[in-house]
């Protein structure tokens, strides 16, 4: 088995490399002969150097905040998705598995399309599953 490399999927869409769907923001283990030159991530242009922080000759101690913040709702940290409960959907033929994905949420589609995608990597599920996501952006 040749040496696996490690693919991480920067863009918008799902990407498909040797029979594995890569979610844009995915990194996963894939046989770097399986990589078409379309889908080949460019490397990233030599990073610039940061600059180095400059000490502040006298530092003003933060203010302490007597107030409590809202929190950002963009920063709220995403619930834990129950993977046994979306494992059910797996048990389930094709149509019945189509009919019942409205009812799940965006995040729960995109784990079930990758426990699909390792479990039974059903053609026409993973299908269903990118339609309905695609379906709600």
């Amino acid at each position: 088995m040749q040496q696996q490399v490690p693919y991480t999927n920067n863009g918008q869409n799902p990407v498909s490399i040797g029979g594995k769907t890569i979610w844009p923001g995915e990194t996963r283990m894939v046989d770097p002969t399986q990589i078409q030159p379309q889908t080949k991530p460019t490397p990233d242009p030599d990073p610039k150097p940061e600059p180095e922080p400059t000490q502040d000759p006298d530092p003003q101690p933060e203010p302490e905040q007597t107030q409590e913040e809202e929190p950002d709702p963009k920063s709220e940290p995403k619930p834990t998705l129950n993977t046994n409960a979306l494992s059910r959907y797996l048990e389930q033929n094709v149509d019945d598995l189509t009919a019942s994905l409205s009812t799940l949420t965006t995040q729960e589609l995109t784990t079930l399309a990758q426990l699909e995608a390792a479990d039974k990597n059903r053609k026409t599920a993973l299908e269903a599953i990118q339609d309905q996501l695609e379906g709600r952006g």
